[in-house]
């Protein structure tokens, strides 16, 4: 509350346009290693720790650039949805991975880039 008597309605960190790279790195990273755990318990799909890696690795590239946070949010997502369907479609151990992306896009884009979330998760 302010000396008004009137509490304020966001802080300037939850405004449009504001940095949420580090929430949603975080985010990401529990949703790779929720990933990995699923991964190794049987059914195994080792070949799911690969492209592990490699979301991984792009996701520390868009924590560290702030340019490439945007693309790597799609890229990402196509990614992921596209491994989803080799290693094993429902029962795939990447399948909470696409929940990042969706943040990603939700929190840093427009209505469009969650349209085209929504479409590429389908």
């Amino acid at each position: 509350m302010d000396v008004t008597g009137w509490m304020p309605v966001a802080r300037p960190s939850a405004l449009p346009g504001a940095d949420q790279r580090a929430p949603v790195a975080g985010f990401r990273a529990a949703m790779i290693t929720v990933c990995a755990l699923l991964s190794v318990v049987p059914p195994r799909h080792p070949s799911a720790l690969v492209v592990l890696l490699v979301l991984l690795a792009g996701a520390w590239v868009a924590y560290r650039t702030p340019r490439f946070s945007r693309v790597w949010s799609y890229v990402g997502a196509v990614l992921a949805a596209g491994m989803v369907g080799l290693t094993g479609g429902a029962r795939s151990p990447l399948l909470p991975y696409l929940l990042a992306p969706g943040l990603a896009l939700g929190l840093a884009g427009p209505l469009p880039s969650l349209f085209v979330q929504c479409t590429i998760s389908r």
